[in-house]
């Protein structure tokens, strides 16, 4: 975006660009632990929408944060935080349900 429009987008919302780079890191770093850490309870389906609600929750808080001007972000983070638990739990299901279908799958396939 920065090579097609300039710095205009991020002057308009009150922030840099590197400071939108590391927030997507430090959203994805947290996430990502989340994620690892309760990688074992992943294996059911109430637990794949778990991990997605836990997930997504810093994901939409830090884009929240980041896609508002500096005077009102404070007042963004729970719409952020409600749309980052419910991307979070669709994409929880979508996963759990595309790994179960690999793996019934494979185990036919492969005799495994």
């Amino acid at each position: 975006m920065l090579l097609l429009r300039g710095s205009e987008p991020f002057d308009r919302l009150g922030t840099t660009v590197g400071k939108a780079i590391l927030f997507y890191l430090a959203a994805g770093v947290i996430s990502g632990t989340i994620i690892g850490l309760l990688l074992p309870i992943g294996r059911w389906l109430a637990g794949a929408l778990l991990i997605g609600v836990m997930a997504g929750i810093p994901v939409g808080a830090l884009i929240a944060v980041i896609n508002h001007s500096r005077v009102d972000w404070w007042q963004e983070i729970p719409t952020g935080v409600e749309w980052g638990a419910l991307e979070g739990a669709l994409l929880g299901v979508v996963v759990w349900s595309t790994n179960r279908h690999l793996l019934k799958k494979y185990r036919t396939y492969k005799g495994l």
